[in-house]
This record gives structure tokens, sequence and C-alpha cells, in this order.
């Protein structure tokens, strides 16, 4: 089974910790694929291949910096993973039922990596936050989406069961690029005219935390199902 790390938890975001205080250098080096943000939300974050890119309010990609700092970030590597095909999928919910299916351990996280042809894709990213850093939800309030052409390109991303919420999204949370390195971001919506699928349960996984001021004194609640989905999906 893959094996996981976290660099930060999603309660610290609904916290408002915004900051970042681990470099993409360090992430990238322990793993394949990846997601996430960057230092105060700019952006959004995919990692394929240990190359970390940041997609702005624009929704192109940029290699990132190995130096700059992220405060939440997933990565792993995948060890035996099952691959299946996929097409004609119509929309997210589609897309989430078949992969639902495909869970072998509902109870554990599961890292997945789609390749292939994507016909419309609804992605949006954030831009850099400004202290007193805004709620979560004030954030995506304010998001940029983008309504993608067709594309040849990759999304990666993870599934969190309900019992992990305070440490992660629950469901599927995914990130896209595409092979040309125009587009991409966090996926809200996308259809799918094939695809080739590969995704493995976690055995598990190792969670990295900040040592710093603001991590101690922050309040962190575990029930943050309902702030992140509606931050999420928009």
């Amino acid at each position: 089974m893959a094996r996981i790390v976290k660099f930060g938890t999603i309660n610290m975001l609904t916290a408002g910790l915004f900051d970042g205080w681990i470099s993409i250098g360090e992430i990238a080096s322990r793993g394949e694929i990846g997601l996430g943000s960057f230092h105060a939300l700019d952006g959004e974050m995919v990692m394929l291949d240990g190359e970390v890119f940041r997609m702005g309010t624009d929704a192109v990609p940029h290699p990132v910096d190995p130096t700059t700092t992220t405060p939440f970030a997933v990565v792993g590597a995948f060890e035996t993973p099952e691959s299946f095909e996929l097409a004609d999928c119509e929309d997210w919910d589609a897309l989430a039922t078949q992969l639902d299916a495909r869970l072998v351990d509902p109870n554990r996280p599961a890292m997945i990596r789609i390749r292939g042809r994507f016909t419309r894709t609804r992605a949006r990213s954030v831009p850099a936050q400004s202290k007193p850093y805004p709620s979560l939800g004030e954030v995506a309030a304010h998001q940029t989406v983008h309504e993608l052409p067709a594309f040849e390109g990759t999304m990666v991303g993870f599934h969190f069961p309900e019992y992990l919420q305070a440490i992660d999204v629950v469901g599927w949370h995914l990130h896209v690029i595409d092979d040309d390195r125009r587009h991409g971001g966090h996926v809200l919506d996308v259809s799918i005219e094939r695809a080739t699928v590969t995704i493995e349960p976690v055995g598990g996984f190792e969670v990295l935390l900040p040592d710093d001021p603001a991590f101690r004194e922050a309040t962190l609640v575990a029930d943050t199902h309902a702030e992140v989905q509606r931050a999420e999906r928009g």
C-alpha cells in the first residue's frame, strides 16, 4: 500500500494559519504526486513526477522555486497501485461515484492519478491573502473560476474518510494540470472523454507540523467538514 506525507492539517487552514512554514524543496523530496497551496494561500499546487507547479488566478502553471514555502500540502508515492480505464464520465458526481466504487477500504485514505482527455474542466484558484487573514470561506468567496478548454492532462489527488476531517479534505480532492502546461487548478467539475486511473489505498501517513507561536496558540477544532466542503466545492 502507498504511504503519504502531510504537511499541516486542514483544520490549520480553517483556523487561519496561512503562513508557509516548510519549503517546496522539502515536500518534493517526499513523493511523486501531490497537491496543496502556498504561503498566504497564493495559488493552487500540483506536484507531478516530483515537479511542483503553481497555478495563480490566471490558471497558468509555473514551476516553483524550491525555497518557496507552503502551509499545507499532501504528497505520496505509489507502491502497488491498481489501474483501470474510464470513459464518457459526464461530471464530478459521476466521477466520484466511479472512484468510490474502486475504494478497496473506505476507512483508509487513498491516492490517485488520472491521465486522459478532459473535455470540460471547471477549475479555480485563489489570490494571495493579506493579514489579518480571512476565514477559509471568505477566501473561497473571492476565488477565480475558469472554464478550461478540452485538453490532455493529469489530475492528482487524495481521498480521506470522514473520521479524518480535521486532518484533510473529506472525499475526493483533485488538482489538474494539462500536458502543455497552459492550464490547471483545483478541480470543481470535470467531464472526461477517456482516462487511465491509477489508485492505491494508503497503508499509513505521516503528519508534519510547524513549530511556531501561531501554531502553538491556535485553537484547532475537530469538526471542519461543513466549512471545508463549502470552500472546496465552490
